[in-house]
């Protein structure tokens, strides 16, 4: 448990992150917060950049990223700051050029990125589950080969104005030769749009929100390094199972003969093969009642290890009215005596009669959440169940760096 979260709030990635996710948040966040990319001088604007920059010089290194998740934030702050040759004040952003190696100085100062191209992916649970390869075709804009990003058509050798430089005048006043004008490809927008396909590799285990990432893929523009091109999974809605982590959630009805007298029930699970239950009578199901199928559920990414099926249990009590007399009689001798109400002699008591009222009638915690316990040895570490879980986005959605194709 870590003693708090700010540093990585700062760069937007969960505590566990690998050292490549806090690299690229780190960069990504660096560019946008910069007071020269912002164009914002003030105080704040400084800070925040500042506050990302630390952020990173700690988690980047191992002992220092240790040392802050076990003692927190100030005490990191005031421990970096006697080491020798080392202050905090020396990563504000006016002494941030200076600390900087030439290629880290080149890529703040010099380099814009175009913005990510963000695309969703629908994704089936059973892909999730078994993991998929899908193709996918998108439209986006690259340089134009014909002008090579000028947007001016190529000068001609011949030209009788600017002899092949595409320009005329002065060494003061410069001007686009009229002869050799916009580049016809392009029309002089420097880019074109261009139809691209590539292939996505959806893992086993992972999960809703989750982020695929291929780097500098995005549109292309003159002067400009290329953004990514980053898919963003959704998970469809499933007609037997829902997700919660790395759990799998079903609901299953029973008859009341069922959950007192035992029953077999039949499924098919996500990897596509037939499964039984059998529940022998003598251990009653009463309604709601959870069990728990360990390392029956989803796949735990980069892992050879399973979550756990969770299956919660719906008694249908027979229609009203629907048994006789006679067969009321005869469970009332199988099943245990009812209870029987004592009185005092003296007391009096006024009969009435109950009426139905329908379940919508109070608000109260739907079908739809139920509490189970993930570990028997562990009853008090319950979960909150939504079936809908899937549909909240995460805070900080994990994110898969791939390499360009």
């Amino acid at each position: 448990m870590i003693k708090d979260s700010k540093l990585y709030d700062l760069l937007a990635v969960e505590p566990n992150a690998s050292e490549n996710e806090i690299i690229v948040a780190y960069y990504e966040m660096a560019e946008r917060h910069h007071p020269e990319n912002l164009k914002d001088d003030s105080h704040d604007s400084v800070s925040k950049f500042d506050e990302i920059k630390f952020a990173y010089d700690v988690l980047s290194n191992e002992e220092n990223r240790k040392f802050y998740d076990e003692n927190g934030y100030d005490a990191t702050k005031e421990k970096l700051d006697k080491l020798d040759g080392f202050s905090y004040d020396d990563f504000t952003s006016q002494n941030f050029y200076n600390n900087l190696t030439n290629n880290e100085c080149n890529f703040y100062q010099d380099q814009k990125y175009t913005k990510n191209l963000v695309f969703p992916l629908k994704t089936s649970l059973k892909d999730f589950y078994r993991g998929k390869k899908k193709l996918f075709e998108y439209q986006v804009l690259v340089i134009c080969n014909d002008c090579d990003g000028t947007g001016l058509k190529k000068a001609s050798i011949n030209c009788s104005k600017c002899f092949g430089k595409n320009e005329t005048g002065n060494a003061r006043i410069r001007e686009v030769c009229t002869e050799c004008s916009e580049c016809p490809i392009c029309a002089g927008k420097r880019v074109v749009q261009a139809h691209k396909q590539i292939e996505i590799c959806i893992e086993k285990g992972m999960r809703h929100k989750q982020q695929i990432a291929f780097t500098g893929l995005s549109n292309q523009k003159p002067g400009y390094q290329t953004g990514d091109l980053i898919f963003i999974l959704e998970q469809s809605k499933h007609d037997t199972f829902s997700r919660y982590e790395d759990h799998l959630i079903m609901k299953h009805s029973i008859n009341l003969t069922e959950a007192l007298c035992g029953f077999k029930m039949l499924f098919r699970h996500l990897d596509g093969r037939l499964k039984t239950i059998t529940h022998p009578g003598g251990e009653y199901f009463h309604n709601q009642t959870i069990k728990c199928i360990p390392k029956l559920g989803m796949p735990k990414i980069n892992s050879s290890d399973f979550g756990d099926l969770i299956i919660k249990f719906d008694v249908i009590f027979p229609e009203s009215k629907s048994l006789n007399l006679e067969k009321i009689k005869l469970l009332e001798e199988i099943l245990p005596p009812k209870r029987k109400i004592e009185l005092k002699e003296d007391e009096k008591f006024d009969e009435v009669t109950s009426e139905h009222v329908d379940k919508n009638f109070f608000d109260y915690e739907s079908d739809d959440e139920i509490k189970y316990a993930i570990d028997e040895n562990l009853p008090e570490e319950a979960f909150l169940i939504k079936e809908d879980m899937h549909e909240q986005a995460d805070c900080n959605p994990q994110r898969f760096e791939c390499h360009t194709q």
